[in-house]
């Protein structure tokens, strides 16, 4: 039981709304189902359901979806929830198991279109299982998003969440992918007015942004970045080269208050060696998050 208090303790640090029955709870369940390699099918979102796959070791992203859910990346939920509405166009670049997509889906309805760019053929089937145990209608684009077109080397470890186009020093696997630019492919969309950008691609982010300048220039549309400092360094690139392409365009830049339960203006801090997720804003919409209204 010691056990189980001091990883309460650990993880409740990262869901503190979450009373601490409840996670104790959940954590209880998944070590269970981790044990028998079973799945374990939890609700997300209002209507959405997700399938997540208890493999023995794994503490990445399916844990921390089955643990934390409603409070799982609180910026990026309230992005969605405010940006999106019905008949919106989303980009989920890095959808991994989909988590974010349906709820796109769900905020965008019958009459908008989410796009789902996931290159890992695993994470690719649960996208697909997870969309149609919720009914949603995505369109799942299988391959990743960079600079050029061509075939990359994606190396694949342990954790599924963290597939990246530099090796990790616990690398299962490594398999060929296609790479195109999403200038190209918002073309061949059509040109969409797309609402809101989800971009977690663990350390290649820049790759897709240097391929997206025609498309950011044109849309402007909000963008949730995760700015991972270590994996940015090992795809030899720099937070500030990232946040500078927002700059030019006179992107704010914005990340989650917890005391304030809400988005507030960030100054962009490259002395931290931590992760965290921020939110891009394009200048009228940052006047009136910051305004309140």
């Amino acid at each position: 039981m010691g056990d189980y208090r001091r990883q309460l303790r650990e993880i409740s640090v990262q869901a503190p709304t979450i009373p601490l029955p409840l996670l104790l709870w959940r954590l209880v369940r998944w070590k269970i189902l981790r044990g028998m390699n079973g799945y374990g099918t939890v609700p997300v979102h209002v209507s959405s359901r997700m399938r997540l796959h208890a493999r023995s070791g794994d503490h990445g992203i399916r844990t921390s979806i089955f643990l934390f859910r409603e409070a799982y990346e609180p910026s990026v939920r309230f992005a969605i929830d405010s940006f999106v509405g019905p008949g919106s166009v989303c980009y989920d670049i890095g959808a991994n198991q989909g988590l974010w997509s349906l709820r796109m889906a769900e905020r965008a309805g019958p009459h908008g279109q989410v796009f789902a760019f996931e290159p890992i053929p695993d994470n690719i089937s649960s996208l697909q299982a997870n969309a149609a145990l919720s009914g949603c209608v995505i369109g799942i684009c299988a391959f990743a998003l960079g600079d050029r077109e061509g075939r990359v080397d994606m190396h694949l470890p342990h954790d599924v969440g963290s597939g990246s186009l530099a090796a990790h020093g616990d690398d299962t696997e490594v398999t060929s992918v296609e790479m195109r630019r999403l200038d190209d492919v918002w073309r061949s969309h059509g040109c969409p007015d797309v609402s809101l950008v989800k971009l977690d691609v663990e350390g290649a982010e820049l790759l897709v942004l240097k391929g997206a300048s025609a498309f950011l220039a044109q849309v402007m549309p909000v963008v949730c970045c995760e700015i991972n400092p270590e994996r940015l360094a090992a795809m030899g690139a720099k937070p500030i080269e990232l946040a500078e392409i927002f700059i030019r365009l006179s992107y704010r830049t914005f990340a989650w208050d917890e005391q304030k339960n809400t988005l507030v203006e960030w100054e962009i801090d490259f002395s931290r060696d931590s992760n965290i997720d921020v939110v891009f804003l394009p200048p009228a919409i940052a006047a009136a998050q910051r305004d309140g209204t």
